[in-house]
């Protein structure tokens, strides 16, 4: 009859060392990914969404002077102009600030605390008051300008 070791710990110690360095592995990565959810998803939405909120407060600035460029001296023009519903799935509101100083439209996040500050260029703050909201979730948007 064959003398097998009792106290034979080699499939033992391999089996723990694959468990270990599996249970590191998966640990290490899981920490990795938690952490750089900042860096891949937080900063670029941050980014995109600075950029659209400008790039919104600029062509309702461009618009806002046009029709002060073109409006007559007793009348009124209503203008209509779309913009998105969510940016990076967020609400926002549009905010047009001017009746004394300076005038600036306010480009804000409703979910966050996401902002962007555009001045109206080339509209006196003395001749016109610039007043108002916009919020995204409407379906109309538009500017109304009376003189």
């Amino acid at each position: 009859m064959r003398n097998y070791p009792v106290f034979d710990e080699k499939a033992v110690s391999t089996t723990l060392g694959y468990i270990l360095i599996v249970s590191i592995g998966v640990t290490f990565f899981s920490i990795l990914m938690l952490s750089l959810n900042s860096i891949f998803y937080d900063t670029p939405k941050a980014i995109v969404t600075e950029s659209v909120y400008n790039d919104i407060g600029n062509e309702i600035s461009t618009k806002m002077v046009d029709i002060y460029i073109i409006a007559p001296i007793n009348g009124s023009i209503d203008t209509k102009f779309d913009i998105p519903i969510k940016i990076a799935n967020e609400r926002y509101k549009i905010k047009m600030v001017g009746s004394s100083g300076d005038q600036e439209i306010i480009v804000s996040s409703l979910d966050s605390a996401s902002k962007v500050v555009v001045s109206i260029n080339g509209i006196g703050h003395s001749v016109v008051n610039v007043t108002g909201e916009i919020y995204s979730g409407t379906t109309d948007h538009g500017i109304r300008f009376v003189t």
